[in-house]
């Protein structure tokens, strides 16, 4: 769902990312979740010119 919302709904596609590291992390799969969380970032940095929380995802990432 993510992909499909980046372009014309980017805050939608973080929502959709969000939900998806919320059960990749309660699973374990841990790896999974820091690269939707990198995505995530990614979606703040281009689509929402939002530094501050690309910043915040990617430190979550390295978490």
């Amino acid at each position: 769902a993510a992909k499909a919302y980046k372009r014309g709904y980017p805050d939608l596609a973080v929502q959709a990312l969000s939900q998806t590291i919320t059960h990749l992390t309660t699973s374990g799969r841990f790896r999974q979740a820091a690269d939707r969380e990198k995505e995530i970032a990614q979606i703040y940095q281009h689509e929402l010119n939002n530094i501050r929380n690309a910043c915040e995802s990617l430190e979550r990432a390295g978490d």
